[in-house]
């Protein structure tokens, strides 16, 4: 009877914790969902919504869940400007004191004493189109290294205090291919290794002298092999003898290494996937290396890990499922900081290490920092992050073309964040905007998405491309056809399944640039990259069969648009003197000139066909970054005229729009906030033990 009696409580006991099992598995899934609708969709009243029913279902049976679902409905509101945010913080404090985390965050929300609040201190120290996220802060805070993308890919150095810039690098006039890419300052800020494109056609590791006026030679620290494609150097040690770097092997395998300063030999600690890490920082003392690396298919989830600098241990330092990024070593080298979005917001933590691993849980520095992109610490405790340009999202407008009016819709529900994403298209039916959403530059890892029109669900897919361009949706709404480089690092055409998202060439490699495919998908149109002059090629798929189109005798040779029915190409040609509109036949024939302008004044490269097929729709320049809409007969012999638009919130270059197949309506990518990238310099924020070597 006792035996019997037993096994009934061994059986009620198993059924308890499977119930208890599940519960968390349930509250687990309504918190991703409604952290979804908020981070992902933008739609903050639905994550509202649903950050309420898990207050509801588990305010009493998991006090945990329910005080961080209270956290994120109150930074929703506060995103919305709503004064409901004060009001769920004081109940946070009120009812939930004995949750650590959640009540810190309520705190600092309110200003209670114990976390800085303000970013008191904070300030922009470089803003401007020169700034990137290529480069590095040095120790003494007085350089940031950058690559010059608007002229030559040549790496520069930003003087913090006399604002100026410098080339600290000469490029040969060709190839032209040649460029420099991610790049570190050594900590007595009297070196930078950086990334170097060469003309064998893959990355080698280079270090120059960081001061001085006159050009010096580099000296090539790292050469690879055709088996490594790139090397990106992410940290110096503290002695000046090892650069950290992340590479990509011909296999599509990332790859954590230390190159030695003295002699180039490569040490390989870890392989990753194709990804690779995100920050790697030494610890002061160099005997410990923090990185981050994505969790699962997308960036979503991001955990911080601490390894041995000789590769003989590794720990995860943060494991919760939300974004943690590295940005530096404390410099007393007892915390490893971190970004982290668990609070809805990207805010600054730090985490206690002692001996490779975490003491305790993480705290909270800094809240709303705006960026997790680090440029490094300085000596003094100052922490540089890079700010990318306004927060973009794709947008629905009505279209009037009888009338030349574009009007926003009062009720939009395609209204979608895509970080340094964009480039809209919509499916032949109409049925389905397809667009991709990228996250932080520059490693931005880009999802395609597919909203419905008639649902405005959306389905959303990563390809495994280290790098996705320009994609449409198939005519059949099976597959898309895209431009890219795969994680392998081969430029080409891809075919991608719109199901399981999986990746097949069509062509490779890449055969010139500005790919468009013919309506029938049968024919590819490209332009040559050899100079001088650039050809327009129509290439067969099915047979490889070439066909020269056109040939503009000048290198600047420009975009172009196939047309609706696929009979012809619009393209934007010039020079420095003038440059025209062309329409040309992909049947054969002599191209014609149907506008000519200024160079620079019309931006081709985002033309779009009207629905009709009879029409161009093209940007003007009128100063960067304004420009205006116009409308352009290609048939009918009539007269350019400017579309009533306000594009003062569009995003033109990089962001694209799309006319919807009947023609009463535009998607655009569009800004929220300022435009511009910018370098802040985030202070005041360390203890002020944390704050000393």
């Amino acid at each position: 009877m006792k035996f019997r009696f037993t096994l009934s409580i061994l059986a009620l006991v198993a059924v308890a914790v499977t119930f208890v099992a599940a519960q968390g598995e349930t509250a687990r899934t309504m918190l991703e969902a409604a952290r979804k609708a908020e981070v992902v969709d933008g739609d903050m009243n639905g994550a509202i919504k649903r950050y309420q029913a898990i207050v509801a279902q588990y305010a009493k049976t998991d006090r945990a869940t329910a005080a961080t679902a209270l956290v994120r409905m109150a930074e929703c509101y506060q995103k919305l400007g709503d004064a409901e945010a004060q009001k769920i913080y004081q109940q946070i404090l009120r009812d939930y004191a004995d949750q650590g985390e959640a009540t810190a965050l309520a705190r600092a929300r309110l200003g209670n004493a114990g976390v800085p609040v303000s970013a008191r201190g904070d300030r922009p120290a470089w803003t401007g189109p020169k700034v990137d996220p290529f480069g590095q802060v040095s120790t003494d805070g007085r350089y940031i290294t950058y690559v010059d993308w608007g002229g030559d890919g040549n790496l520069m150095v930003h003087d913090l205090i006399t604002n100026t810039d410098r080339a600290l690098t000469k490029k040969p006039s060709m190839p032209f291919a040649q460029f420099a890419g991610f790049s570190t300052i050594s900590k007595d800020s009297k070196q930078v290794a950086y990334a170097w494109s060469n003309e064998k056609g893959r990355y080698d590791l280079r270090i120059l002298p960081l001061q001085g006026t006159a050009f010096a030679e580099p000296r090539k620290a790292f050469d690879g092999n055709d088996d490594i494609k790139s090397i990106a150097p992410a940290d110096w040690s503290s002695d000046g003898k090892w650069i950290a770097v992340n590479l990509l092997r011909a296999d599509g395998t990332g790859q954590i290494g230390l190159v030695a300063v003295a002699n180039g030999a490569l040490r390989v600690l870890k392989s990753v996937d194709w990804r690779g890490a995100g920050k790697i920082a030494f610890s002061p003392d160099d005997r410990y290396l923090a990185y981050d690396l994505a969790v699962g298919d997308t960036d979503a989830e991001r955990r911080v890990y601490v390894m041995a600098a000789d590769g003989s241990s590794e720990t995860t330092l943060v494991a919760d499922h939300s974004n943690n990024v590295v940005m530096a070593w404390a410099p007393d080298g007892r915390d490893v900081l971190f970004a982290s979005d668990r609070s809805g917001e990207t805010a600054l933590w730090r985490q206690s290490v002692v001996n490779g691993r975490a003491q305790g849980r993480p705290t909270l520095l800094k809240r709303d920092i705006g960026s997790s992109y680090s440029l490094g610490l300085t000596g003094t405790g100052t922490m540089y992050v890079y700010k990318s340009p306004s927060a973009n999202f794709v947008q629905v407008a009505s279209l009037d073309l009888g009338a030349a009016k574009i009007r926003p819709i009062a009720v939009n529900t395609f209204q979608r964040f895509v970080g340094s994403g964009g480039t809209p298209s919509w499916s032949n039916d109409g049925k389905y905007l397809v667009y991709k959403s990228c996250g932080p530059e520059p490693r931005a890892v880009c999802a395609i998405n597919i909203a419905s029109v008639d649902s405005g669900d959306v389905r959303q897919g990563w390809p495994k491309l280290s790098y996705l361009g320009g994609f449409r949706m198939s005519g059949d709404g099976r597959s898309f056809l895209a431009v890219g480089r795969d994680v392998k690092g081969r430029p080409g055409a891809y075919l991608i399944d719109a199901r399981s998202f999986e990746i097949s060439p069509i062509v490779t490699p890449r055969p010139g640039d500005l790919e468009q495919w013919s309506p029938d998908e049968k024919m590819m149109y490209f332009r040559t990259v050899e100079t001088p002059g650039r050809a327009l090629v129509a290439r067969d798929l099915a047979t490889g069969a070439e066909r020269e189109l056109f040939r503009q005798p000048d290198v600047r040779a420009g975009s172009m648009k196939i047309s609706p029915d696929g009979r012809y190409i619009a393209s934007v040609s010039g020079s420095v003197s003038g440059a025209a509109l062309y329409l040309i036949p992909t049947a054969g024939g002599a191209p014609k000139v149907m506008l000519r302008f200024k160079s620079g004044e019309f931006d081709g490269f985002r033309a779009e066909w009207t629905a009709d097929g009879r029409s161009l729709v093209l940007p003007k320049r009128i100063n960067d970054p304004a420009f205006e809409l116009w409308l352009v007969p290609m048939f009918d012999g009539g007269e350019p005229r400017k579309l009533d638009a306000d594009t003062s919130g569009w995003v033109l270059p990089g962001g694209g729009f799309a006319i919807h197949p009947s023609g009463r309506q535009i998607a655009y990518v569009g800004m929220a906030g300022k435009e511009g990238a910018e370098v802040w310099a985030l202070e005041n924020f360390l203890p002020a033990a944390s704050a000393r070597k």
